[in-house]
């Protein structure tokens, strides 16, 4: 995705990177949930509701990028962050809040069940994340907040503080509706 003038720019200044390709651990759908790495934990059965999501899956599988990395002598791994955007924002501020290797982490138009406020009814909300289109994206235990959003016990501010005292970079743009800008500002 990122163009050959871009990578050769980034490692003509000495740095590294990787793309992790998210959908080789786990398919982003309902259907494969007992395959992929969600799939090898559960035994090939369904999951239970306090199993994993696919974001979790993600996340684990990025530490696993993380693990070689650290491994490398030629990084210094006190200065590896991680980026995502969308889906893919919600799973690297989750695997910064889950794995304290992350230097620092960069979120992109998170939105709910990322940098986002739960509470706040706007934007892409609980509902969506609960709903069939996007429901494996949580663990079980999330979807009976769809219709509950307001009885969640922990909202998007309390995972940003997971990352502390590392920095978080949160951005959702300044007019698209679906992250919710101004939640996301709230919720920091």
């Amino acid at each position: 995705e990122y163009g050959i003038e871009a990578r050769d720019d980034v490692l003509a200044k000495g740095w590294a990177y990787a793309l992790v390709g998210t959908y080789d651990i786990q398919a982003d759908n309902g259907a494969d949930l007992r395959k992929g790495v969600i799939g090898l934990t559960c035994g090939g059965k369904t999951r239970k509701p306090s199993d994993w999501g696919v974001l979790a899956a993600w996340s684990w599988g990025l530490s696993r990028a993380l693990d070689y990395f650290q491994s490398n002598p030629a990084i210094d791994p006190k200065r590896i962050g991680i980026e995502g955007h969308s889906r893919w924002g919600k799973t690297a501020l989750l695997s910064a809040a889950l794995d304290s290797r992350w230097a620092i982490v960069f979120t992109s138009c998170s939105g709910e069940g990322g940098t986002k406020l739960s509470r706040r009814n706007w934007g892409e909300a609980v509902d969506n994340l609960a709903s069939d289109s996007e429901y494996h994206w949580m663990a079980g235990n999330f979807l009976k907040y769809g219709g509950a959003w307001n009885a969640m016990p922990v909202d998007a501010h309390e995972l940003i503080a997971l990352v502390a005292p590392r920095p978080a970079f949160i951005t959702g743009g300044t007019t698209d509706q679906w992250p919710d800008p101004r939640g996301e500002f709230m919720a920091c």
